[in-house]
């Protein structure tokens, strides 16, 4: 059906239809394609099956093109681009950026949407902190990835900060499938599992300070797991949870909270916060992962 086309070009002479059941139809310039990516070029010309249909069916009808194990909205984003309709691509919180490195990777399209994305990206992490909230950890680390793929340093980094802050889950299960660069995002989950631990330290020292007495050479610590009134913590998830909850923890404790009493001065109680400087050394550097 006519109607069910969407048309990025009045006179294309494709029609490509993309995704599995439902999929999506896109009228297009094979023209366009073929220019921007080797890929295409290749699929669109004489030695391949849909080059040869093109032949055929392209001077009166235009061919149809199947590509059914692309995303169709990945694939609509990367059409638009290509045909200069940037002002239909969806609001940056909508985009499937994870999805559409995938597609420009497979197409070698990366150079001629680069900056279009990166465009987008940088929309969408100005108000992630509207949304950080909501996430769930896969979504992120798929952020991360594509963030790493169109080269955006500031969105690699910001979506790093909330994966080592925000979640206890291994990533090592997201680098089986689907990756972009199979090197870098192992190398990213290590160095993730690393500020964890440097961030949990760094709070576990702040402990030391803040709530351990001095007696001549022997020094201290109180600190009692069932103190808090939101949730009874044992050892076992004080040490497991997530550093975001741990943050939580401290903060809302007792013998935490009772040290920081006496404090009148904004630098004494500067000195007891635990979430800037935990803020301030999460979040990985893309040009050091790349070196």
């Amino acid at each position: 059906m006519e109607d069910d086309i969407i048309t990025m070009a009045a006179d294309g002479d494709i029609i490509m239809n993309v995704g599995p059941h439902p999929s999506k139809k896109f009228r297009v310039h094979s023209s366009i394609l073929k220019a921007a990516s080797k890929v295409f070029s290749a699929m669109l010309g004489p030695n391949f099956a849909e080059g040869q249909q093109l032949l055929v069916d392209g001077r009166q009808d235009p061919a149809t093109i199947k590509l059914p194990e692309d995303d169709s909205m990945a694939m609509e984003a990367i059409f638009n681009i290509l045909h200069h309709h940037i002002n239909h691509l969806p609001e940056p919180k909508e985009i499937v950026y994870y999805e559409i490195a995938i597609a420009a990777n497979k197409y070698d399209l990366a150079p001629h949407i680069r900056y279009i994305m990166l465009g987008t990206m940088t929309d969408f992490v100005n108000d992630f902190d509207k949304i950080k909230h909501n996430m769930e950890t896969r979504q992120v680390w798929q952020l991360a990835m594509a963030s790493a793929y169109f080269g955006h340093a500031h969105a690699f980094k910001v979506f790093t900060k909330w994966l080592v802050i925000n979640t206890s889950d291994d990533l090592s299960i997201f680098t089986h499938t689907n990756n972009l660069n199979q090197v870098l995002a192992l190398k990213t989950c290590i160095y993730i599992e690393v500020q964890r631990k440097e961030c949990r330290q760094l709070v576990f020292d702040k402990i030391m300070e803040v709530c351990s007495t001095t007696d001549g050479e022997r020094r201290t610590l109180t600190f009692d797991l069932r103190e808090t009134e939101e949730d009874n913590w044992d050892t076992s998830r004080f040490f497991a949870a997530s550093i975001q909850d741990l943050l939580f923890y401290v903060e809302a404790s007792v013998t935490y909270c009772g040290n920081t009493l006496g404090c009148d001065m904004q630098d004494e109680l500067d000195a007891y916060n635990l979430v800037h400087p935990v803020e301030e050394l999460a979040g990985l550097n893309l040009a050091g992962l790349r070196d």
